[in-house]
């Protein structure tokens, strides 16, 4: 079997996975395991979300270890994409099931796992789904009618985790994940028992990632307090951050160091949950430079403006004159107004010295 992207397919391994129950004496029989191998409604369906997996999963994935750097859920993957007997890939299948079944409680109920390997060139694609609802499918045995039904309901409903890599006994260590269970505004839009509890992995944010999400943050913080006191120090913290970058910081990290009283309780209650108010990021300078930057205005007659970039729409009006030129002007209401005394007395000092001199 082929997809669109000349991914080789041999099988689709999948199974329904009902909730544990451990008072159940028969519970080890309860899971159960399907394999296709010929093309047809389900294949196309499926192989549309593998050849899709790459771009959809946005966020970085990385197994835990152990002290001797090893990881079951990964240890099985490779143990699966190493060999090439049915017989040993379907063991390796059934352990990941049944791992998946022992974790599986009835808040998480009835789901579809499956396991996609395709292989194209040197590289080779492992994609993990996990679509809730199969009660009709588990419960006809080995009838494949109620797939298509399974997916038309649940479409937008699963969870997806993707690994590729040139095989090697170093292989499959970082992966993509999606979660599309949970709210897509979240930081980490992932339920634990997805990627904690089975793949025992944790997210990796990236530098990009942390700066945009602690942007978003930020601007919800400046539209929530009406005190220009406040978003003066707001700003005056993101400025002292053009000098850290690539420094690991955490909304914690900044809220502690750069701001005053009741301000970082606000900056906790603006973030959407606490491992990322205390995850720490690097901050991406083209990310920073494009949301929380200053755009500076050079006029006429030596005079410079700094208008903070996400401001500056609010505040910042251009007008195209003629040949080219534009005329700026530069609304809101004036709060403050100050001679920079650090200039002046620089130049009293410079004038006192030469006086001396004479």
């Amino acid at each position: 079997m082929k997809t669109k992207q000349a991914f080789s397919v041999q099988h689709i391994f999948f199974a329904t996975v009902p909730p544990y129950d451990p008072e159940k004496k028969n519970r080890n029989k309860l899971l159960k395991y399907r394999v296709i191998s010929s093309p047809g409604q389900t294949t196309d369906y499926l192989f549309d979300i593998f050849d899709n997996s790459s771009d959809d999963c946005k966020v970085e994935i990385l197994f835990k270890s152990d002290d001797a750097q090893n990881n079951p859920i990964r240890e099985l993957l490779l143990s699966l994409a190493s060999t090439t007997k049915l017989e040993d890939k379907e063991k390796s299948f059934a352990s990941l099931a049944n791992t998946m079944y022992k974790i599986t409680d009835n808040r998480n109920g009835m789901g579809l796992f499956i396991l996609i390997e395709g292989k194209k060139d040197k590289e080779v694609r492992l994609m993990l789904c996990r679509f809730k609802g199969a009660d009709g499918l588990h419960n006809e045995g080995d009838s494949l009618q109620y797939l298509k039904q399974v997916f038309t309901k649940q479409n937008n409903h699963y969870k997806l985790a993707v690994f590729q890599d040139i095989m090697s006994k170093k292989s499959f260590w970082k992966g993509y994940a999606i979660d599309r269970q949970t709210a897509a505004h979240n930081y980490r839009p992932f339920s634990n028992f997805w990627i904690e509890e089975f793949l025992q992995a944790e997210t990796a944010i990236t530098d990009a990632q942390g700066t945009e999400q602690f942007s978003i943050i930020l601007k919800n913080v400046l539209n929530a307090t009406s005190s220009i006191e406040q978003k003066e120090e707001i700003i005056s913290a993101v400025l002292n951050l053009k000098s850290k970058v690539g420094k690991k910081i955490s909304v914690k990290d900044f809220s502690d160091t750069y701001l005053t009283g009741d301000l970082p309780k606000v900056f906790e209650e603006q973030t959407d949950n606490d491992e990322f108010f205390n995850s720490q990021f690097g901050i991406d300078a083209e990310v920073f430079q494009k949301e929380l930057g200053s755009t500076v205005l050079v006029l006429d007659d030596g005079v410079t403006a700094f208008i903070p970039t996400f401001e500056y729409s609010k505040h910042v009006k251009e007008q195209d004159v003629k040949n080219g030129v534009k005329k700026i002007i530069i609304e809101g209401n004036l709060r403050d107004k100050r001679i920079n005394m650090r200039k002046r007395k620089k130049e009293l000092v410079k004038g006192n010295n030469k006086k001396g001199k004479k």
